[in-house]
This record gives C-alpha cells, structure tokens and sequence, in this order.
C-alpha cells in the first residue's frame, strides 16, 4: 500500500514538474533577449493567473498512476458532470457546492475488495427485496 501511495504521489509531482517546466521555457521564450524584470512588470497578473492553473493537483495523461496501483479514482474535479466527477459514487446532492478540490481524490481499497463490497451490497438489497416481495405476497394471502 505504500508503494501505490508513493507512486501515486510521484506521478502527481512528475505532472505538476512538467507543466512547470512548459511554462518556464514559454516565458523564456516570450522574453527573448528582453529584461526578464521588464517582462515580469508587465505581465505580473497574467503570469500569477498562468502559473496559479498550472500548479493545481491533476494528473497529465502522461503520468498516471501505475496499472498495479490498487488507489482507485474517486473524485475528479476536472470533470464538469457530477456522476463522472465522482464516478456514481456519491450523489450530486450530497456534494457541497463550495467544496472546490483541486485534485483527483483517491482511495485506497484495493479494486477486488471494492467488487467485493459492491457485490455483498447488491446481495443485501436483493435479499430485502425478496423478502418484501414474500411479505407482500404473504399480506395478500
């Protein structure tokens, strides 16, 4: 479990180290053989305003997470639609409107023991419909 938190958290700083490096080298390029303090005077709030969407924790296509990683995605605040933001694993009603992570949230059960949950959980309400289908059925006798 360790391993997948570690690689998890160096995937995220690989993407947010890339990202930086990219705008680096734009900026670089834009200033030319200008005055770096000049450039930065002049384009402090576009620069702040770049820098501030770069530097958010999310996962660039080229640095997920490894396929023996048992972390599994739960929120993603990229994603605009609420079930695919969290996966249909919480509805939208019970998102806070406020609450902005900047970050695809994961959690850390392994995908078999989840299948397993998922599956003990579709067995219990199977089980309670039949037993209000035999009751409704038991009622009408």
């Amino acid at each position: 479990m360790l391993v997948c938190m570690i690689d998890l958290q160096l995937a995220y700083l690989r993407s947010r180290l890339k990202r930086i490096v990219l705008f680096v080298n734009k900026v670089d390029m834009e200033i030319g053989e200008g005055s770096v303090r000049h450039y930065i005077h002049n384009n402090q709030d576009k620069l702040r305003e770049d820098f501030a969407k770069i530097s958010k924790n999310y996962l660039e296509v080229d640095y997920r997470p490894s396929k023996w990683n048992m972390f599994e995605p739960i929120y993603d605040a990229n994603l605009q639609n609420a079930d695919k933001r969290t996966k249909g694993l919480i509805s939208e009603e019970c998102l806070v409107e406020d609450f902005e992570p900047t970050e695809v949230l994961y959690r850390d059960f392994p995908r078999k023991m989840m299948k397993k949950m998922k599956k003990d959980l579709d067995d219990k309400k199977e089980k309670e419909k039949k037993a209000e289908q035999e009751k409704a059925v038991d009622q009408d006798l």
